[in-house]
C-alpha cells in the first residue's frame, strides 16, 4: 500500500512538471504573422543578428530553409520575447519595407531599426501617426529628439523631469516610453557622478604562524580615520541595478603597546590608503527613500605604509625603549570583498543623497612584505589582513 502510494504521488508530480514545461516551451515558441493578422507557431526561426533580422526572416525546417521577407509578412517574434513588425522606412533614399523591432507597446510604440551605421527609432501613436526620432547633428548633440519626446509626451506630467537626461540607446528609451505608456512616478535610472565623505574604522589581525608571541597577544584594536572619495553610479541597461565604481583616500595612524613578560612592546602604524572599490548596487524602485544594498571587491593600495615596533624591559633599572623593528608588516597591496547598504534620498531626478554602512574583509594581500619574524621571512599567506567598517555619506552632483 505504501509503495502504491508512493508510485501514484511520483507520477503526479512528474505529470505535473511536464505539464509546466511543456506549457512554458509552447509560451516561448517562434512565430510569424501573414496577412490579415494570422499568426503561425510552433517553428523555429534563425536569429542572425540584428542588421539581417532587419530585411530577413529565415524559418528552420527539417533540412532547409524558407526566407520571407518584409514585403511578405506582417512581422515574426522569437519565444524569448524579441517581435519584429514590418514597416515602410527611407534606406538611403529610397522607401522600402524593413522589419523593425519592436521595444515597447502602449500609447506610444517604440521601435527600432537596426543598420550598419547606427541604429534608428521610430515611435506611433495610436492615431497611427509614424515618425522619426532625430538624434541631431553628427556632432551627437541629443537636442532634437528630447525636444520632440517633451512636447509628444506633454500630457504625462513625470516625463519633464527626466527627458532631458535620456540617451540614444535602446534601453534609456523604452524605458522612458515604459515611463509614458504607464504615467506612473517611478525612479528613472540615470547615470550620476559625485563625492563622498566617511569615516572608517580599521582592525589589523596578526598571521595566526607568526612566532612571535607578543603579536599573537597584542590587541590591534580598531582605529577611525576620515574618507574623502569620489564615486560613479552607471546604470546596467535602464535597471534598477548600477555599476558603482569608487576611489577613496584615507590616513590611518595608531599607536598598540602589550606587556608579554615583563617586556612592554608597543606599536605604531602610519597608513595611507587608496581603495578602489568595484561594487554592483541594487536601488529598491520606491520614489524619494530608496533602501539599496552592494556588494563586489576592493583593491586596496598602501602608498604610504610605516609600522615601528619599540621594545621596553620594565623590570630592566633603567627601562630604556629600544627600536626593535622598522619596516612594514603588512602588504602594500589587498583585495578585498565588500558588503554595504543603505538609503538613498532622490533630492531630484538628478542628484541624491546616500548614507551607507559597508563592512570589508580584506583577505587576500598580494605582493611581498618586508616584515620579518624572528625565525626568518613572514611567508606567503602567512602576512597580516584587515578588516574595515565604513559610514559614508555621498552626494551626486553630476
Amino acid at each position: 500500500m505504501y509503495h502504491a502510494t508512493t508510485s501514484i504521488c511520483l507520477n503526479l508530480l512528474l505529470t505535473v512538471c511536464l505539464f509546466f514545461s511543456l506549457s512554458e516551451l509552447y509560451a516561448q515558441q517562434d512565430y510569424i504573422i501573414i496577412d490579415h493578422g494570422r499568426r503561425i507557431e510552433g517553428m523555429r526561426i534563425k536569429d542572425n543578428g540584428p542588421v539581417e533580422n532587419a530585411h530577413l526572416c529565415q524559418v528552420m525546417g527539417v533540412l532547409d530553409l524558407t526566407d520571407y521577407r518584409p514585403e511578405q509578412l506582417v512581422g515574426y517574434g522569437f519565444g524569448k520575447g524579441k517581435d519584429f513588425v514590418s514597416k515602410e522606412i527611407v534606406v538611403n533614399d529610397v522607401r522600402k519595407k524593413v522589419f523593425l523591432e519592436l521595444l515597447t507597446a502602449g500609447r506610444f510604440d517604440l521601435y527600432y531599426y537596426a543598420a550598419k551605421e547606427g541604429g534608428r527609432f521610430f515611435l506611433e501613436k495610436e492615431d497611427e501617426s509614424f515618425l522619426e526620432l532625430q538624434r541631431g547633428e553628427e556632432s551627437g548633440d541629443q537636442e532634437d529628439f528630447q525636444q520632440l519626446l517633451s512636447v509628444l509626451m506633454q500630457d504625462c506630467e513625470h516625463i519633464e523631469e527626466v527627458v532631458d537626461y535620456v540617451n540614444f540607446r535602446k534601453f534609456s528609451l523604452r524605458k522612458l516610453l515604459r515611463l509614458y505608456n504607464t504615467c506612473i512616478q517611478q525612479p528613472f535610472p540615470i547615470a550620476r557622478y559625485g563625492a563622498l565623505l566617511g569615516y572608517s574604522g580599521l582592525r589589523l589581525y596578526a598571521p595566526s604562524k607568526v612566532d612571535l608571541e607578543l603579536f599573537q597577544q597584542l590587541d590591534f584594536n580598531l582605529h577611525a580615520s576620515f574618507t574623502v572619495g569620489l564615486f560613479a553610479d552607471i546604470p546596467i541597461m535602464s535597471s534598477y541595478m548600477s555599476f558603482h565604481p569608487e576611489i577613496q583616500y584615507s590616513v590611518h595612524k595608531a599607536a598598540y603597546s602589550q606587556i608579554v613578560n615583563a617586556m612592554k612592546t608597543e606599536v605604531e602604524l602610519d597608513l595611507v590608503m587608496v581603495n578602489v572599490p568595484i561594487l554592483i548596487r541594487y536601488s529598491f524602485p520606491y520614489l524619494k527613500w530608496r533602501p539599496f544594498i552592494n556588494a563586489g571587491v576592493i583593491y586596496s593600495r598602501h602608498i604610504q605604509n610605516t609600522h615601528v615596533l619599540y621594545q621596553t624591559d620594565i623590570n630592566a633599572p633603567s627601562a630604556n625603549r629600544r627600536l626593535a623593528r622598522n619596516n612594514d608588516f603588512l602588504r602594500r597591496s589587498f583585495l578585498a570583498f565588500s558588503l554595504g547598504g543603505g538609503l538613498q534620498f532622490q533630492l531630484n531626478a538628478k542628484q541624491q543623497l546616500f548614507f551607507e554602512l559597508r563592512a570589508s574583509d580584506y583577505l587576500f594581500p598580494l605582493g611581498t612584505s618586508s616584515f620579518n619574524t624572528l625565525s626568518g621571512n613572514l611567508q606567503d599567506g602567512n602576512s597580516f589582513t584587515k578588516r574595515e567598517i565604513n559610514v559614508i555619506i555621498g552626494f551626486s552632483f553630476l
